[in-house]
C-alpha cells in the first residue's frame, strides 16, 4: 500500500519546480522512520505543506501560504524532529528563504535569506548540523530554443549553529 500511495502522488501531480507550472507538487520527502510522507502542493497564488502517513490517511496541513509566498521542497531531518523547506515570493525567483520547523508546522524559524540566487533544493546533513542547498545564479532561457529556467548551479553548505555559509562547488555555466 505504501508504494501505491507514493506512485499515485507522483503521477497525479508530477515532480517539478514551483516556478514552472500553475499548480502541482512542490516536492516531497519520506521520513527516515518510514512512517510519514511530507509534501508541498501549490497553485499559482499560494502553496501549503502537508503531512500524512504512508497509507495516505490522516492528511494534515502544517504550513499555510500567506501573502503570496510559496513553500516547497520540504525535507525531514534524519531524526524526524524537524522539517526544512524553502519559502519564496511568487515571481520573485531571486529572493528565497530557507526555513525550519517542527513536523507539526509549529515553531517556524527563518534560517537565512538568500537574495541573489534561486534555491532549488535543500537538505539536512546526516549529523543534522549542516544544511546543504543548491543555488542557481541565473534565470533565463539559456539558448535561443530554450525556455526560462535556473542556470549556473552551485552547492553550498550552512552550519546551523554558526550560520556560516560556504560554497562547495564553483561551476561555470555550461550548455
Amino acid at each position: 500500500m505504501k508504494n501505491t500511495f507514493f506512485i499515485l502522488i507522483l503521477f497525479s501531480f508530477g515532480c517539478f519546480s514551483s516556478h514552472e507550472k500553475e499548480n502541482g507538487l512542490g516536492g516531497f520527502d519520506i521520513s527516515n522512520d518510514g512512517l510519514h510522507f511530507i509534501y508541498s502542493f501549490y497553485s499559482k497564488d499560494s502553496s501549503s505543506i502537508f503531512i500524512t502517513d504512508l497509507e495516505g490517511k490522516n492528511v494534515r496541513k502544517i504550513v499555510t501560504s500567506k501573502d503570496g509566498y510559496h513553500f516547497y521542497i520540504p525535507k525531514f531531518s534524519i531524526d524526524c524532529k524537524k522539517i526544512l523547506f524553502i519559502k519564496s515570493k511568487s515571481e520573485d525567483y531571486f529572493n528565497n528563504t530557507i526555513c525550519i520547523s517542527n513536523p507539526d508546522g509549529s515553531g517556524i524559524e527563518i534560517l537565512f535569506n538568500i537574495e541573489s540566487q534561486i534555491i532549488t533544493d535543500a537538505t539536512f546533513s546526516h549529523d543534522g548540523k549542516l544544511i546543504y542547498f543548491l543555488g542557481a545564479d541565473e534565470y533565463d532561457h539559456g539558448s535561443p530554443l530554450g525556455h526560462d529556467m535556473p542556470h549556473s548551479f552551485n552547492i553550498y553548505k550552512t552550519n546551523l549553529i554558526t550560520k556560516q555559509e560556504s560554497k562547495i562547488t564553483n561551476w561555470e555555466r555550461c550548455y
